[in-house]
């Protein structure tokens, strides 16, 4: 009877995981889970600069439309800042009359300014439109 508990007791600590192996498996996580932080981390970055490359494109389209619904002969040089989801945008627009066509037409070149995230520095987007009278 005695040899039949110690057999049940050796048989158990045979199956079982001993620290030692344990504390092998956490270290393999580990090691593991650095080498996927760092791609976490560009992903997170590169995802909050695509927003708000996407939020400079919407104030974008926000500007061309204040300009396309103006009168015409009201549209001039102008500048404006707009801010959105805590990003300031410089937006800057310069309009030139196109006397090329028979028509009246004017040219206006629009540019978008911010700072990046991160402090990486100054992006911009750049918008041309025409409108005819």
């Amino acid at each position: 009877m005695l040899n039949k508990k110690i057999q049940g007791l050796t048989k158990s600590k045979k199956s079982a995981f001993s620290l030692i192996e344990v504390m092998v498996a956490l270290l393999i996580f580990a090691i593991a889970m650095l080498g996927i932080i760092p791609l976490l981390i560009n992903y997170m970055r590169t995802n909050v600069m695509n927003e708000v490359r996407n939020n400079a494109n919407y104030v974008m389209q926000e500007v061309i439309n204040n300009i396309k619904n103006e009168n015409f002969d009201n549209i001039y040089d102008g500048n404006m800042t707009q801010n959105y989801n805590d990003i300031q945008y410089d937006v800057n627009w310069t309009v030139e009359d196109d006397n090329v066509s028979f028509s009246q037409m004017k040219r206006v070149t629009i540019v978008l300014k911010w700072q990046k995230p991160y402090g990486e520095g100054e992006d911009n987007l750049t918008s041309e439109i025409f409108i005819r009278k």
